[in-house]
Parts: structure tokens; sequence; C-alpha cells
């Protein structure tokens, strides 16, 4: 196996109209980090910008970006990923460009999953495919499409060694002081863990056109989903680390459920309860909380309700920790999900329930061990959990926020889970 030294560039965010001024400054922070590392990663619209606007843009800036990372390449010898705009007839795309240590164009990755306003001027990429160059097959993704778990799937399935993400990973600012980003968060440990590769981002820090506030953090992960380097949420910075690469034919394992999604598809709200404990409590405990269906240790489904109808399906930690493994159920209507989970540590069972509570759009329920039970919801938040101590607790859900995965305005990400397994020629799903 390879192990390659990677650079993550954090940059202060620019207008596009500053493009000229923010690339003056960009390039010497390029050729410092290219003298240093093989591969080297710009953020996503590093030229000219990622907020476009209805200004039309000429494809100058990037042609200037190209030619001087070409130049930079081919001097160090390291590859370079970038954040630009690509021009195909009157198309416009938000795309990846990767410079190999020679200077020559190995290939270019669209954005498949835009992101809320930015297909007001960018059209969706259409092809998932990995890059090759002189240090590997490169599996690159454009910012949210790592939301998607099906994408950073398919690149490894078909042969990236390693994930690269140019992102622009925005945050609400609720609070400025912890800058809030699901991937960055999130995800980003998630598409590395579960893949069993590295994961690079680079993100930018501060704000564009009064529009889009970053949250920095940067970062390096390897192929065990931990982090090796991480940039603050304010700075920019430049992250180094060394990466072991996956196999050149590497693939994923697959699970797949042995028990088939039941029950009907429903949207009204209910009460569940997550009980821990032994059988005499189980009915009282429920009956106390006023829980319409229950979920237990003792795996006796208590359903007290019999108009209740939920679409679910229960899954061990094989298919938890499979980016596909819930998929197909989900497609299909299943709007939660019960982990039993035997083996998994605590914290990376966790993380691995919120993602795919958060990308699938979709409840899960987390037990543990049969010591810690956990429900979470749609947007990846935890609302309840039982332990010892209190080995009852209940939340009410309400199965209607999963009826489309939109996320933001314009954005589905189970539509985009659903475009992605319409490229399926047998890498992705059966």
């Amino acid at each position: 196996m390879k192990t390659i030294r990677v650079a993550a560039l954090q940059l202060a965010a620019h207008n596009r109209r500053d493009f000229a001024d923010a690339w003056a400054h960009i390039v010497p922070i390029v050729e410092k980090a290219a003298q240093n590392a093989r591969l080297v990663v710009l953020p996503e619209g590093t030229a000219p910008a990622y907020i476009l606007g209805d200004q039309t843009d000429d494809g100058t800036a990037t042609m200037q970006a190209l030619a001087d990372l070409g130049k930079i390449a081919q001097s160090t010898g390291a590859t370079i990923v970038v954040g630009a705009v690509r021009h195909d007839g009157p198309n416009a795309y938000n795309s990846a460009y990767v410079l190999d240590n020679d200077g020559t164009l190995a290939g270019v990755a669209d954005k498949f999953t835009l992101w809320h306003f930015d297909q007001r001027w960018f059209t969706r990429g259409e092809q998932i495919e990995p890059i090759s160059t002189s240090i590997g097959s490169l599996g690159v993704m454009v910012c949210a499409d790592g939301r998607v778990p099906a994408i950073a799937r398919r690149l490894v399935a078909r042969g990236a060694q390693i994930l690269i993400m140019p992102t622009a990973w925005v945050t609400s600012g609720r609070d400025d002081q912890v800058l809030e980003n699901l991937q960055a968060d999130l995800l980003a440990q998630t598409r590395a863990r579960e893949n069993a590769v590295p994961f690079v981002a680079a993100n930018k820090c501060g704000t564009e056109a009064r529009l889009a506030k970053y949250c920095g953090k940067s970062q390096i992960i390897d192929h065990r989903g931990t982090r090796l380097a991480m940039a603050s949420q304010n700075d920019p910075q430049t992250l180094y680390a060394d990466v072991t690469l996956a196999p050149m034919h590497h693939q994923p394992t697959r699970a797949f459920p042995v028990r088939d999604a039941e029950g009907i598809s429903s949207y009204a709200p209910f009460r569940l309860a997550v009980h821990l404990g032994d059988q005499n409590d189980l009915g009282i405990a429920c009956a106390m909380v006023d829980a319409d269906a229950c979920v237990s240790t003792l795996h006796v489904p208590a359903e007290r309700n019999p108009r209740l109808r939920i679409r679910l399906v229960e899954i061990d930690d094989a298919i938890a920790q499979d980016p596909l493994g819930l998929v197909a159920h989900r497609l299909a209507g299943t709007t939660l999900a019960i982990w039993r989970s035997e083996a998994t540590e605590r914290d990376i069972a966790i993380a691995i329930a919120r993602s795919r509570a958060a990308e699938l759009r979709m409840y899960v329920v987390l037990l543990w061990k049969n010591q810690r039970g956990w429900i979470i919801d749609p947007n990846g938040a935890i609302v309840c959990g039982a332990d010892a101590e209190n080995p009852i607790a209940v939340a009410n859900l309400t199965p209607e926020t999963s009826c489309s995965g939109i996320v933001v305005p314009h954005t589905d990400v189970l539509n985009e889970l659903a475009r992605v397994i319409a490229l399926d020629d047998g890498d992705t799903l059966p």
C-alpha cells in the first residue's frame, strides 16, 4: 500500500469581482504546499468564486487558474485538485479539476448534487467516475456530493483509493463560537470509515458575497475515520498529513438486511418509546409514558395502538455500517430503522446512526449492547436516550418530516440517491 503526504488548503473566501487579487495571494500558498506534499487540494469555487449570481462567466478565471496550477504541478511534481467553473456550450458546471504531476489535466468531476441556490447558475453533473493519476485513483466529489452516501460508495467500488472533496461548507452561524455543518462535524468521517479509504476536504473560511458564511474545518481523515488534521473555523490554514491509499483493487464489503421492511407507510405522528429492562415492566413502562409503540432490548415489539402503521426495518452492525445497506428500503418508503448493535464501539455507533438518519432523512433507533438506547430524528439529532438509571425514554415522531428528502430549497437528497442508482451497473445496489 502507498503512503503519500497530502495538503488541504483552507482559503479565505473572496467575492467574484475580487478574484484577480485573491488569486495573486493564493498562488504562493499553492506553490509552498506543492513543494511539501504530493497531493494538494483547494476549495470548491476557487475560480472565480462559488457565488456567481446573475453575471455571465467567460471562463477567464478558470483558464488562468489551470494554467498557473499546471506550471506548479509540473515544477514540483505534485498532483493538484481545484474547484472551478467548467463551461460546456451553454452550460456551466461546478467542477473539480485534477492536474497531474506533469501539469496535464487528468480529469474533471462535475458536482452531482447541487446545493440550494447554486443551481441558479450551475448545471447538475451526470457522471460519477474516479480519476486516474500518477499517485493513484482519486474519487473526487464536490461539497454536497458528500451528503449522498451512494456517490462515495460508487467511486470506491469503481476503484477510487482516496476520496477528495473541494468544498464550500456553509453554516447557519447560529453560534459564532461553534460554526456547525453536518458534513464537517459528522459525515466526512463517516464517508472515510464506511468506505475504508482516506478522505481530504478543503473548505473556505469567512463570508462570500454577504450571503454564504463558511465554517472552515478543512480536514484530512484516514481510512479508519480518524481525523489526522483539522483546520480552525475562522482562519486560512494549510493542513498536512500522511495517508495510506487503499489497495488498487480495494472493494468495500456489502451487507443486506435479512428481514424486509414491514408495515404500511403512514405519516401520522406517534409516540415511540425505547425500553431497556425486563419483561415484567415493559407493558407498565409503555403505558406510563403513553407510548403508541415501543422498541425494546427484549426484541418484543410492544405496539399498543393497533391503528399505528409505520414502515420499518431492523438492521445489524454490518448493515448499518454499509452506506448502501438502507438505501433500497428508504427509497421504497421505509421511515424507521431499528439498529441492534452488538459489536460497534459506542461513539462510532452513534456517529453512524446519526449519519444514516440525516443522509436518508429517516428516524433511527439505536440499541447499543442492550445498555443504551437512543432515538435519532431525520436531521441527525438525538432526541432522547435511555440508560440504566432511566431505562425508558420516549419521543414524539412525525414521519411527515420524512416525506421528502428536501434539506434546503431545491435540494432533495433522496432524489439524488435515486439519480445515483439510475447510473448503477452493478457496483452500487444489487
